[in-house]
Order: structure tokens, then C-alpha cells, then sequence
């Protein structure tokens, strides 16, 4: 199984956090994952895969290889008429 999502205020998402708390109720225990986040480089970016990766271990999950950051170097956004991000 492989885990992860953007890093936001230094932590994990939203969206993740819910994944995380619903996996909560399964039987995981020995199942191998691969944790990855994506952020920004820098010193002071924080990281979403470390979280992700403590909530799995107490899940008794098998951590395959060590956790990935994908470095995020640009984002393209367009805007929409209510102001919103499409």
C-alpha cells in the first residue's frame, strides 16, 4: 500500500487525516506501506510523510522503505469566476 499527500502548515492534509482515522477501524496489522509526501524545498516546509508514517507504525503496519518527499517547484492555478482554484 503506498500512502501520502501534499504537506499543508507544515503537517498532513486535511483529506489524509480523514483516510488516516478511518484506516483506523481495519485490520492492518503486518501490512506493508510506502509513506511519500509532496512539498516545497526548504528548511522550513515540515513534512507530511513523517505524521503519516507514526499514525501507520501504531497501526503495526511493516514501513517497506523509508519514507519519499516529491519537491514541488512550481504550481500552475487557475482561477474561476468565484475565486475559487479549478
Amino acid at each position: 500500500m503506498a500512502i501520502g499527500g501534499p504537506t499543508l502548515m507544515f503537517g498532513i492534509s486535511k483529506p489524509i487525516k480523514d483516510l488516516l482515522k478511518n484506516l483506523n477501524q481495519a485490520d492492518l496489522e503486518g501490512k506493508k506501506v510506502f509513506t511519500f509526501d509532496t512539498k516545497y524545498k526548504g528548511r522550513f516546509t515540515g513534512s507530511a510523510r513523517k505524521g503519516i508514517e507514526k499514525k501507520l507504525k501504531q497501526f503495526q503496519m511493516k514501513i517497506i522503505k523509508p519514507h519519499f518527499s516529491g519537491i514541488v517547484k512550481r504550481i500552475i492555478a487557475h482561477i474561476g469566476e468565484k475565486g475559487q482554484c479549478i
